[in-house]
C-alpha cells in the first residue's frame, strides 16, 4: 500500500492494459516495481550474484593492456574494429526511416536465399560479426569438453570464447607465413 501511494495518481487510476510505459517517470516505474513482492529480493539476489566458474578463470582481455602501453600517435589500433568514416547518407536515411523492429532469428530470408545460391549451400548464416560468428560455430559443433584447435596467434576473444564454453583449447604454432608447423 504504501508502494502505491508513491505511484502517480495517474498509475493508481489507469487500468493496467491502458497504461502506456514511455509516459512512466522513474520514480513512478521504481514504485511500481515496489508493488512487485519479488522484486526486492530480486535487487537483493541480484547484488550477491557472483561470475561462475567458468567466467572468473577466462583469460584477461590482454588488449587494453596494449593499448595503454604502445598506443600513440602515428600507430593505428585495429582492435576495436570501428570505422574512421561515416555510412553513406543513404544508409544513414535507410536506417533513420525503415523497420527498425527485429527481423527473422535467422537472417533476413531474401539475403539467406541470396547466400544459399551464391555459395551452394543449403544452411548459411549471418552474424553481426566474426566473433559472433565464431561463438556460433563452436555452440553447433561442439559440446562440453571438446577440444578445439586453436592457431597462435590467436585473436584473445577466441580463447575466452572456448573458456566461457568450457571447451579444451589446444594451442598450435604457425611459422612466419601464418601458416601451420
Amino acid at each position: 500500500a504504501a508502494s502505491a501511494a508513491r505511484c502517480s495518481p495517474e498509475l493508481r487510476t489507469r487500468a493496467p492494459q491502458d497504461r502506456d510505459p514511455s509516459r512512466l517517470t522513474a520514480e513512478s516505474a521504481g514504485a511500481l516495481l515496489d508493488l512487485l513482492p519479488h522484486t526486492r529480493a530480486f535487487r537483493v539476489t541480484m547484488r550477491r550474484l557472483r561470475p561462475s566458474m567458468r567466467a572468473a578463470n577466462a583469460s584477461e582481455a590482454i588488449v587494453e593492456r596494449i593499448i595503454a602501453t604502445h598506443l600513440r600517435p602515428g600507430i593505428a589500433n585495429l582492435a576495436p574494429g570501428t570505422a574512421h568514416w561515416s555510412p553513406p547518407e543513404r544508409l544513414v536515411q535507410a536506417a533513420l526511416h525503415g523497420d527498425g523492429g527485429y527481423g527473422d532469428i535467422r537472417g533476413e530470408p531474401a539475403l539467406l536465399a541470396a547466400l544459399r545460391e551464391e555459395h551452394g549451400r543449403e544452411h548459411v548464416m549471418v552474424t553481426p560479426g566474426a566473433n559472433q560468428a565464431f561463438v556460433h560455430a563452436l555452440l553447433s559443433t561442439c559440446d562440453v569438453g571438446d577440444e578445439v584447435l586453436l592457431w597462435r596467434p590467436y585473436y584473445f576473444s577466441h580463447l575466452v570464447a572456448l573458456q566461457l564454453l568450457g571447451l579444451v583449447p589446444v594451442f598450435a604454432d604457425c611459422d612466419e607465413r601464418g601458416l601451420p608447423t
